[in-house]
């Protein structure tokens, strides 16, 4: 396989390695007239441009097929935090790959045996193929192993999704220990208290408070991250009522 040297210098697809054509959004400077256009000049595209494979029509954008150390520069405003390891290039192309058949990935996690790919805090099963090379590669070093890379989704910052309950769905004992922990940072409450009620966060394995752990579970069942319990909040039906 020839090496580019020109307009697809340093490019490869991230997938299967090809190198020798992509099909690329660019845009134009044309001369256009009500019936047609006559001339279309100075094609021009970036690293954020649609990127297919025509190998193995692997869809991306053009910062994936730059190699590593492109992609780590490229791959910064989607991660969040620092990060400079050079083999980011590689996860950002195994993220990218990943998201396209499960857009709703936010973080990837190296671990020791395998990569997870994860929703908020949910691991998905099973997971989507990967390039074995890629993932050899990542796996290989023991200086990613336990990290996990938190991507920003195309819309801006990640979100957690909350739901706004009653706290007639607590009994009044279990809101003021919840409350009462919140205040003095517990080992057990995640959250933050509130004027008419708080927020607690969803995976609390440990909640000795029999009635909000029930809330919870079915709650982060049901997809949850946080749940807010509001004084003016409304009651669910099929959730205890303690009003």
């Amino acid at each position: 396989m020839t090496t580019p040297t020109n307009n697809l210098a340093g490019m490869q697809c991230p997938k299967c390695g090809h190198n020798a054509g992509f099909k690329i959004e660019a845009t134009c400077l044309a001369t256009v007239f009500d019936d047609g256009i006559d001339d279309s000049i100075e094609y021009d595209w970036n690293e954020h441009s649609a990127c297919h494979c025509h190998s193995c029509k692997y869809h991306g954008v053009v910062g994936d097929f730059q190699g590593a150390e492109v992609a780590a520069k490229f791959c910064q405003e989607k991660l969040l935090g620092e990060t400079t390891h050079p083999r980011i290039g590689a996860i950002y192309a195994l993220m990218r790959q990943a998201s396209l058949q499960y857009p709703d990935f936010t973080s990837l996690c190296v671990g020791s045996l395998d990569l997870e790919f994860m929703q908020d805090q949910f691991l998905y099963r099973p997971l989507p193929p990967l390039n074995a090379t890629l993932v050899a590669e990542v796996m290989g070093d023991p200086t990613l192993r336990g990290k996990t890379f938190h991507f920003m989704p195309k819309g801006g910052l990640p979100s957690e999704s909350m739901v706004v309950l009653s706290t007639g769905h607590l009994p009044q004992s279990e809101i003021n220990a919840a409350v009462h922990q919140l205040e003095k940072g517990g080992n057990w409450a995640i959250g933050a208290n509130r004027d008419t009620g708080f927020l607690m966060y969803t995976a609390i394995e440990d909640c000795p408070l029999s009635a909000l752990r029930k809330v919870l579970a079915l709650m982060r069942n049901a997809g949850y991250i946080w749940v807010l319990f509001d004084g003016d909040g409304e009651l669910v039906d099929g959730l205890p009522d303690y009003l």
